[in-house]
């Protein structure tokens, strides 16, 4: 909607900011994969103070989102072109929250939906904890695929706490999506506790839609 960018239409997407439950107040955020940058617009009107990377690693996409869809360089969101993988491992930047939201043309380097290979194992997300403030977390888009339960499984030996969101399957037809929260907190969240502070998102955010439900 270019009238109100900030309003989340596709329900992934809400789905992800319930990394506010576990950091409620970031400083810091890396979104990897730009998209139309709907993502960008929902921070800017809710966390106006967040700084944020996003990495794309198609210029194509950049030039897209900036032209058609809003999206600009701002002091608050820095947009970076290049392979994440290797920005990741480059970086000396710590981020409260690393949202994963990226996925190429399906080919040989990545698995069926576009999913690169090199971001689905043990090693990497090993490696994006160093990136992380402590207590950060990272947030997962995964798309349904005949292996996404073993994707769940690997991010699960990888992080001491995870929180998986399994997606309403009347929105993805006859498949299943997910969005895991992966954190590095030491503490787990029960069931309870976690609905309790996503109640509170629904009364700082006020959206039109609910965190708490979800």
């Amino acid at each position: 909607n270019l009238d109100q960018p900030h309003d989340l239409q596709i329900p992934y997407n809400r789905f992800m900011f319930t990394s506010y439950a576990l950091q409620p107040a970031p400083q810091k955020a890396a979104i990897v994969g730009l998209g139309g940058g709907n993502m960008i617009h929902f921070l800017e009107r809710y966390d106006p103070g967040l700084k944020i990377d996003v990495v794309e690693i198609d210029p194509a996409i950049v030039k897209v989102a900036q032209q058609y869809f809003g999206v600009k360089s701002t002091p608050n969101v820095n947009l970076i072109v290049a392979d994440a993988v290797a920005y990741l491992d480059k970086t000396t930047e710590k981020y409260d929250v690393i949202y994963m939201d990226a996925f190429l043309k399906p080919s040989g380097a990545t698995d069926s939906t576009g999913v690169p290979l090199a971001t689905r194992t043990i090693a990497f997300y090993q490696s994006i904890q160093k990136k992380l403030q402590p207590g950060g977390l990272v947030v997962f888009n995964l798309n349904p695929h005949a292996r996404v339960k073993e994707d769940i499984a690997t991010i699960r030996s990888a992080f001491p706490n995870v929180y998986v969101f399994e997606l309403p399957r009347q929105l993805l037809l006859f498949a299943r999506g997910y969005v895991v929260l992966a954190s590095t907190q030491s503490s787990p969240e029960t069931p309870q506790s976690l609905a309790a502070k996503l109640k509170e998102v629904d009364l700082r955010f006020k959206t039109n839609y609910s965190f708490e439900q979800m």
